[in-house]
């Protein structure tokens, strides 16, 4: 079932670069890593990757903030499953 779900996940991501970068960028916070997104000036949600004593410890409200991120993107599953029978 995930590898269904990956293959039209990645070509809707590939379609928009920046929505890849924003993704990534924010999975790394999600993982503990705030890194600054120095190509699009973007911090992370919670600007830790400038002021790290702003980080979110609870890895929950970093993952509420970051499926928040996806449906803002319109990559979430529905949007997937939308594409992929599209045609």
């Amino acid at each position: 079932m995930s590898q269904e779900l990956g293959r039209p996940l990645k070509r809707i991501v590939r379609r928009n670069a920046y929505a890849n970068r924003v993704i990534n960028h924010s999975l790394k916070w999600v993982n503990g890593k705030p890194e600054h997104n120095h190509i699009d000036g973007e911090c992370v949600a919670d600007f830790s990757c400038c002021v790290p004593e702003l980080f979110t410890d609870s890895i929950e409200k970093r993952m509420d903030s970051h499926k928040k991120l996806l449906e803002k993107l319109d990559v979430t599953p529905n949007a997937v499953y939308s594409a992929n029978n599209d045609g």
